[in-house]
């Protein structure tokens, strides 16, 4: 948000708007004040434009990336919510569906995302409603960062709903680089209403993957955390979810209510993604069976 003017070169649009930004402040703040004034509408729209095109011109190398681990890593029963434009979470996505994948919801719209608001269906911006037939819509982007409200729009309701319901009831949190910036009170709020509703919070546990210090990080996010159970960490490699891809849930619950830790399998590092694909699998087939005919899950055990 901070390079987002100098990267698009948008100080043009805004002197035109009679606004001298400074390249180096947050975005949103500028944005807001392009909000606030209906005289500048037009420019509004414009700077819309401009970012939606940006951002849907970014692509994914071929290479694994943290995003194909992270999707990987996870089960449907899981939920991944993020607040970023991006398509790269929806790109990685379309590469691993058959592989079956976490739910995503998309808390600030996405530049991949589209929606019938007649029927309350979203897809992939290029695809069609399957009860009527009509191209998608454009989900919103952009929002005020003063009068965020989530709540306003249809798509987006939606959306912050799952989330909730999925909190309530969540049992690992890991929270993977989002700044809660003070400014954006309503999330947090809305966050922290569904996690105060879990009936399990004595036992779930809250990670928090950050480059700050673990001191800040605490104090971000100390109306999250039940007195220990929570931890910082710098790389998403040391998170339950990438030491125990798909297992994450079950291994917690052993090592803390079992005492019988089950043995690490991280997810390996490799470049080429069907070779992460092909290493998944075998858990994936674990799932099916325990699905289909109540197959326990095998427990990660050390190899001797």
């Amino acid at each position: 948000m901070a390079n987002l003017v100098r990267v698009l070169c948008l100080e043009p649009l805004l002197k035109k708007a009679g606004l001298e930004a400074d390249v180096g402040q947050n975005f949103e703040l500028i944005y807001d004040r392009l909000a606030s004034d209906d005289r500048l509408k037009d420019v509004r729209l414009e700077l819309d434009a401009a970012v939606s095109c940006y951002f849907a011109s970014l692509e994914l190398p071929e290479t694994v990336t943290l995003y194909d681990q992270l999707l990987l890593s996870l089960r449907p029963k899981d939920l991944i919510a993020s607040f970023n434009w991006d398509p790269f979470l929806l790109q990685a996505y379309a590469r691993n569906r058959h592989m079956r994948l976490p739910r995503i919801v998309l808390l600030h719209g996405n530049v991949y995302l589209g929606y019938c608001p007649e029927h309350k269906a979203k897809g992939y911006l290029t695809q069609t409603c399957n009860s009527c037939g009509r191209p998608f819509q454009q989900s919103p982007l952009l929002f005020p960062i003063t009068k965020k409200a989530y709540r306003s729009h249809p798509l987006l309701a939606s959306e912050w709903e799952e989330l909730s319901s999925t909190l309530e009831h969540a049992y690992l949190l890991t929270i993977l680089g989002y700044a809660a910036p003070s400014s954006d009170t309503a999330a947090k709020e809305i966050l922290l209403k569904a996690w105060d509703g879990n009936e399990t919070r004595e036992l779930a546990e809250v990670e928090v993957v950050d480059i700050l210090p673990r001191r800040t990080l605490y104090d971000r996010w100390k109306e999250f955390i039940v007195r220990h159970h929570w931890a910082a960490s710098t790389r998403f490699s040391l998170t339950w979810q990438c030491r125990y891809p798909r297992r994450s849930c079950e291994t917690f619950a052993f090592a803390t209510l079992q005492q019988d830790p089950w043995a690490d399998r991280p997810i390996p590092r490799v470049r080429r993604l069907d070779r992460l694909q092909s290493w998944i699998h075998p858990l994936v087939d674990e799932e099916v069976a325990l699905e289909s005919r109540n197959v326990p899950l095998k427990p990660f055990r050390s190899v001797r």
